[in-house]
């Protein structure tokens, strides 16, 4: 866990060392499309895979691979860029922890943005990350391959979605009304998925690419942070609002179990508990819940029109 968190913040911080203020918005898509890619492979291609070996095998594979991957991002990757004239506004001055923390948490707006980050993201986590392919499963009598492919297609929307939302925000030159409409688009969709009746395979496996496709609008609270920062605040904003994502997923997780748990009625599979689709119904509930949230949240945070809104230096 630790070790994954220095991934995303440290790609975003690179993307605003070596791409223009303006880039940043579909840099940071394409970047989560990429990692999306890689949540893909984490569901039924690794479930097949494990299927052909034994688990611990293929964990031993999986952190080679990782080696692989760190030694050539040592040699390839640099932090900034030596052709790319410095922008005006970034200050070069070297910022403790202690008061690069202090200048984020003093923004209210940091606060608004990563809250909504949390709720907004939380779901995903929950269905795409742990319950969904289980409770697919169950509600829709489908293979635990078919249903891992299913779920899938949240990432797929997720990585297709994360740039255009991107593009089109700064076209727009608005962010805060794309994550509305995204989030409440994406709310409908993962109602659709847990309540409505009768829904068949083909509905799901739209409503699963919808649910991710406009969820990751919430993405761009990402660029917003940086936008109400100093460059120099950069890495700090953004781990200090991933750190609310991590926080409320391995907080929602556990609670989604305990509902599950308390509404069993007992049923065993050899030796493992399997949940009802009205239990799994109820346990749910949690999500809707965290996206309606997420949206009164979005109510309090303040549109920047893809404009840097901070000041010139440090107080």
């Amino acid at each position: 866990g630790m070790g994954a968190a220095f991934a995303a913040v440290n790609c975003l911080k690179l993307i605003a060392n070596w791409f223009p203020f303006r880039q940043f918005a579909f840099m940071a898509g394409l970047m989560m499309t990429l990692a999306m890619l890689g949540a893909v492979g984490g569901q039924a291609p690794l479930a097949a895979f494990i299927q052909k070996m034994e688990w611990r095998h293929a964990i031993e594979v999986m952190g080679i691979v990782g080696l692989i991957l760190a030694g050539l991002f040592w040699i390839v990757i640099r932090d900034k860029s030596p052709d790319r004239e410095r922008e005006k506004h970034i200050v070069s001055t070297k910022v403790s922890l202690f008061d690069s923390l202090k200048q984020v948490l003093k923004k209210p707006q940091t606060w608004w943005l990563s809250v909504y980050s949390g709720f907004a993201f939380a779901p995903v986590m929950v269905f795409g990350g742990l319950w969904g392919v289980s409770y697919i499963t169950e509600a829709f009598t489908l293979s635990q391959n078919m249903s891992a492919q299913m779920v899938s297609l949240i990432f797929i929307g997720f990585a297709v979605g994360a740039p255009v939302f991107g593009w089109f925000s700064d076209w727009l030159k608005r962010r805060r009304i794309v994550m509305l409409w995204g989030t409440i688009v994406a709310l409908l969709a993962i109602s659709l998925v847990i309540y409505a009746p009768g829904i068949s395979t083909f509905s799901l496996a739209f409503l699963l690419f919808v649910f991710g496709f406009s969820i990751s609008s919430f993405l761009l609270c990402f660029t917003m942070v940086r936008e109400i920062n100093l460059p120099i605040l950069a890495a700090t904003a953004i781990g200090f609002m991933n750190a609310f994502d991590a926080l409320l997923g391995a907080f929602s997780d556990p609670i989604t179990g305990r509902f599950l748990d308390s509404v069993w009625d007992g049923k065993l599979v050899e030796g493992v508990r399997i949940f009802s689709v009205s239990a799994y119904k109820i346990a749910f509930l949690t999500l809707p819940a965290y996206l309606i949230i997420s949206l009164f949240i979005l109510l309090k945070v303040k549109e920047t029109h893809c404009k840097p809104s901070y000041p010139t230096s440090l107080p």
